[in-house]
C-alpha cells in the first residue's frame, strides 16, 4: 500500500496521520479526500479548500501543493503516498508556499486502452492479432479523468450471423487486463445491418 502521509494544520505543531482508503483514484479525488479529512478532523479551520490545495501541472505532469496558510506535509511515514505523487520519501515542508514534486505522478503506467469485442474480426495492433474495436490513446496527465466520444464511426465485419451475447473487454498496450477498480465504464456499440440480395437466374 502507498496511501499514507502526515499533515500539519494551522495552529498545531503536531503532524497527524492521514490514510487514504485503498483504491484507484484520480489526483483530484485524492485532493478532495485530504480536504474533507482536514475539515472533519479540524472543524474550526476556515476556508480549507482555498488554503490547502493539491493540483496537477498539465505541462509537467507533476503534483503541486499550494498552501496559503501554515499547513505542512511529511512523507516520511510507513506506506507513504510519496512515490504515487512523485515526492521523495524524506520530503517534509511547511508554511505558505508552492511545493512541487520531484518526479511525475505515478498513478498509472497505462498509455493505451484497447477495447476488444468477441464478435469482430481480428486485426493487428502493437504487433498482436486481436479482435479490437477501438484503440484509445491516453493523452491527459496521469490522475485525470479520461472521456471519449466518437464522431467518425468505422464498422468492422462480424464473425457470426447469430448473436446470443456480446463480450467486451479492455486491455492495455501490452495486452494485460485493465483493473477498473469498480470505476464506471460505459461502452456503446453500434450495429449496422446490410441486406444481401442474391441474384437468381430464371431459365426459359
Amino acid at each position: 500500500m502507498n496511501n499514507q502521509v502526515k499533515i500539519k494544520v494551522p495552529g498545531r505543531e503536531k503532524y497527524e496521520l492521514f490514510s487514504l482508503e485503498t483504491g484507484a483514484y484520480e489526483l483530484k479525488i485524492i485532493a478532495q479526500q485530504m480536504v474533507e479529512w482536514i475539515e472533519i478532523t479540524f472543524p474550526h479551520l476556515k476556508d480549507v479548500e482555498d488554503n490547502y490545495k493539491l493540483v496537477g501541472n498539465e505541462a509537467t505532469s507533476k503534483a503541486e501543493f499550494l498552501f496559503k496558510d501554515d499547513y505542512g506535509k511529511d512523507f516520511n511515514v510507513e506506506h507513504s503516498i510519496c512515490k504515487l505523487l512523485g515526492f521523495q520519501c524524506d520530503k517534509k515542508f511547511q508554511d505558505v508556499g508552492r511545493y512541487i514534486a520531484d518526479e511525475i505522478i505515478d498513478i498509472s503506467n497505462v498509455s493505451q486502452l484497447i477495447f476488444n469485442c468477441s464478435l469482430t474480426e481480428s486485426n493487428y495492433i502493437n504487433g498482436k492479432e486481436v479482435p479490437f474495436l477501438y484503440n484509445c490513446g491516453i493523452d491527459v496527465p496521469v490522475g485525470y479523468r479520461l472521456a471519449r466520444e466518437l464522431t467518425d464511426i468505422s464498422y468492422k465485419n462480424l464473425t457470426t450471423s447469430q448473436i446470443s451475447n456480446i463480450r467486451v473487454w479492455v486491455v492495455d498496450q501490452d495486452g494485460a487486463p485493465v483493473n477498473l477498480r469498480n470505476d464506471d465504464l460505459v461502452v456503446t456499440l453500434s450495429l449496422k445491418l446490410k441486406q444481401r440480395v442474391t441474384r437468381v437466374s430464371i431459365g426459359p
